[in-house]
């Protein structure tokens, strides 16, 4: 079964709450130059701190069980 995950809230100011039934291995956020601007492997109470980030769109990868999903994301 492939891992299935929700992303809320997008837009956000500040953090990204990642919502599964499955661990999360890995998580990496890109900015729409391919640049990488965030790595973690750890989620604070499910989330990710993305008050740093420039307002824009971002791609978020989740990795899990060897699966990749990936998810726009919106810094507002």
């Amino acid at each position: 079964q492939k891992p299935t995950f929700t992303i809320f809230p997008n837009p956000s100011k500040d953090y990204v709450t990642i919502s599964s039934a499955f661990d999360v291995d890995r998580i990496s956020v890109y900015n729409l130059q391919g640049k990488k601007v965030l790595d973690t492997k750890e989620l604070t109470n499910n989330s990710i701190n993305i008050q740093n980030l420039s307002n824009g769109i971002y791609l978020l990868y989740i990795e899990s069980q060897g699966n990749t999903e990936t998810f726009k994301i919106i810094k507002a």
